[in-house]
Order: structure tokens, then sequence, then C-alpha cells
């Protein structure tokens, strides 16, 4: 009975409603509306209330009466350690629906639908990365004056660091009604990007057979999400400053600025003030995407403990055991390819895995020979000989799922010295 309470606190923990969540509310015949949580506590009635945080007033339908209230609520977790979690519960009126059961109180989880009267809401997170990113070491999606002003954002990360679903995130969070429109420029080729942001009128060149409505204009009221803003030409670079600017476009071949209000978030995977400097870039085109805020998310080998505690979300999620050992191991990896390489990989063990727990393996062991610095031999020229001994020695260390004295016999040293080569914690 006190494992099983264990587990539910630790899953209440991980997955229950906390501040800066966010509910994504549809009241009955009416728009989407999502609430990004900050206060104790909010009301949700068919009557105006007089506090600050009676803040979202849901229409009645044929008569119907009632007052919901969502508040923080403390429970104690594990080693006594107390926490804050949403708790929903009706104070007037009827039960709600929690995913189907009617109940008259509950904390809130991830991923929970819940229906009050003809009215429904669902429990929404920030993927994992962002939830463990502390928001990328900048609390941008806090900045609610920010985020619902129509200033662009760049946003600068290697591959795979969570980009793209930040900037969702930024979109969802501006209650604009528009379109997310993703574009990523290194798809196309330099003839063709104009024509991709601006459109293009019928005959502007051969092969416009009719008119093209380009992605500033699709996401007309909402946000367009420009990857790989370092493809753009210099020349295209001039008229997207001019768009920002005036907030008007010319289609390719057409006459008359059309005028467009659409947010513009940026990405790159490199460092646009190096671009500037080799003359690649605009000066004044960088400055301008970056006039609202210059966001950077770091690469997950820059911060080991976000691995452990996106591995530790994950087997709760997937009501799997993931060893502390094996968490070391992905811990010692650099993963090029960042938190999509790692959920990738997580996932195919997931789905490979016999039993309920994750072990050492041949995915492991190709995960090594892909990803490690010790085999990248353009790193290692640049590595000591005591960086290439300690890479191999956790190499060894791991595969023999962390047996020192096993290991140390491969690799012919004491187990002391394996000790200093894997670190203090494996002793």
């Amino acid at each position: 009975m006190h494992k099983e309470m264990t587990y539910m606190t630790d899953i209440l923990n991980k997955k229950g409603l906390r501040e800066g969540d966010t509910i994504a509310l549809k009241p009955f015949g009416m728009k989407l509306r999502n609430i990004h949580l900050k206060h104790n506590s909010y009301e949700f009635s068919t009557k105006s209330g007089v506090t600050k945080n009676w803040v979202k007033i849901l229409d009645s339908i044929q008569g119907e009466t009632f007052h919901y209230k969502l508040e923080k609520t403390k429970f104690v977790g594990r080693n006594k350690v107390q926490h804050e979690r949403y708790k929903f519960k009706s104070i007037c009126g009827s039960a709600f629906k929690l995913n189907g059961s009617f109940v008259t109180e509950a904390f809130l989880e991830v991923g929970d639908v819940c229906d009050i009267g003809f009215h429904k809401f669902e429990i929404k997170r920030k993927q994992l990365l962002e939830d463990e990113l502390e928001l990328f070491s900048q609390n941008i999606l806090d900045n609610d004056k920010l985020i619902k002003s129509e200033l662009p954002i760049l946003i600068e990360g290697e591959t795979g660091v969570g980009k793209t679903t930040l900037a969702r995130d930024i979109h969802e969070l501006s209650g604009v009604g528009g379109r997310f429109v993703h574009i990523n420029l290194s798809a196309y080729s330099k003839n063709l990007l104009e024509s991709e942001l601006f459109g293009h009128v019928k005959g502007a060149f051969t092969g416009a057979l009719s008119d093209k409505k380009g992605a500033l204009k699709q996401s007309n009221g909402g946000t367009l999400f420009i990857d790989e803003i370092d493809s753009l030409p210099i020349e295209i670079q001039t008229k997207l400053l001019l768009f920002l600017d005036s907030k008007k476009i010319t289609a390719v071949g057409g006459e008359l600025g059309v005028e467009v209000k659409t947010r513009i978030i940026c990405a790159a995977g490199k460092k646009l003030s190096q671009l500037v400097e080799k003359g690649d870039m605009r000066k004044d085109f960088y400055f301008r995407i970056a006039s609202g805020a210059n966001i950077t998310i770091p690469p997950l080998r820059d911060n080991i403990e976000i691995i452990k505690r996106y591995i530790q979300i994950y087997s709760i999620e997937k009501s799997v055991c993931i060893p502390d050992k094996l968490i070391e191991f992905y811990q010692s990896l650099p993963w090029p390819g960042n938190i999509r390489q790692l959920r990738g990989h997580l996932d195919k063990k997931y789905i490979l895995m016999s039993g309920r727990k994750m072990i050492f393996d041949d995915l492991d062991n190709d995960l090594m020979s892909l990803s490690s610095a010790l085999f990248d031999i353009e790193k290692q020229k640049s590595s000591t000989m005591e960086e290439l001994k300690n890479s191999y020695a956790k190499k060894i260390y791991f595969e023999c799922n962390g047996n020192l004295t096993h290991a140390s016999k491969i690799l012919g040293i004491s187990i002391r010295s394996l000790r200093t080569f894997v670190g203090k914690e494996s002793a």
C-alpha cells in the first residue's frame, strides 16, 4: 500500500497540473482560449465574480448554474517534501466529468479532459524538454506582455533542441486567432524562396499558372515561424525587413502592397551575429528580427542534469524502469541530435524491449558508435590523451553494465583508477 501511494505521489509530482501549465478552454459555441496558469486559484462560473482571479466566466446554457474552483493545493511527496499542484473542485452545482467519470474534486494531470456542463477543457503542458529546461534559462513564456505583443523573436540553437516547439508554445500562449505556419527555408531553392514567403501572381514567371498565397499571407492574424533563417539571401532579407517595418507585402509579379498582420518568429542553427560579421546577413535585418527577444537554447550536452530529468519523466509516462546506471551512460554522451535524438532512442528501446525494465543493449552500443566523441574522428583530433582515455574507460564501464570489477579487468587498471574516470557516484 505504501509503495502504491508513493508511486501515485510520484505521478502527481511529475504530471500534476502546476503553475506555468496551460488549460485549453473550449466554451460551448465559442472560440478556444488558452489559460496560462499564474495565480493561486481560478474561478469558473456562470456568474461574474468580484476577485481579480475570477478571470474566466462561462455563459449559462439551458439555465444551468455552476461554480467550480481551480486552486493550488499542497501534498507530501517522497522524503516528506511538500509540492503544490492544482486541484479542481465543485463549489456549487453538479459534479464535473473527468476523463468520462463524474467526480466532485480531483487533482488534475497533464492530458486530463474535463467536461463542466456543455463546456470542455484540456490540460496541456509544454513538452518535456521545455518543462525541464526551466524555460531555456529565460522566463520568456512568463513574459505575458512580450508573448502577446507583435514583436519578432529570434531563437538560436542546435538541431533538435526544441526551437519549433518553443515557437509553437509562444503562438498558443499569444492568444491570436490565426494559424501557426512553419516554413523551413533550407527546403527551398533560392529562386523559390521569395514566392514561398510573399506569394506570386499568375504569370509572374514561367510555371506560375495561378495565384499563390505565400507563407506570410497564410499566417495572417497568426504566427509565421521561419526556420533556418540563416539560409535567407541578402536581397530577400531586404524585402522581409521592409515587411517588418510596414506590415505590407507585395507578391512576386504584383504591384500593390497588401497589409498583413503576422507575428514573425525566426530560428537558426548557428549564431547569426557571425553571419553579420561575414557580411552574409544585413546588420539592420539581424537586429530587427531579434528586437523582441533573442533566445539561445543550450545543447543537451551542456547540462547533463536535463538528460536525467527528461529520462525520469519518460520512465513515469511509459511506466518503465530505467536504471540509474543506464541514465549515467546517457549523461556521458554528447547527443549531437539533442532532445530529438534522445527521445528517438528511448522510443526505439521502449518498442523493442521485453519486460518493463530497460537494459544496456545493442542499440546503446550503436548509439555510442554514432554519437560518442570517442568515435568522432574530428573531435578526437582536438582531444587530449587524457580525454580519450576517460572516454574509453567509460565505454567499457557501461558495456559491463556498471560492474567496476569486470570493467577494470578488461581495461587492465585498478578499480580505484576506474572510479576516477567514471565519477565518484559510481564508487
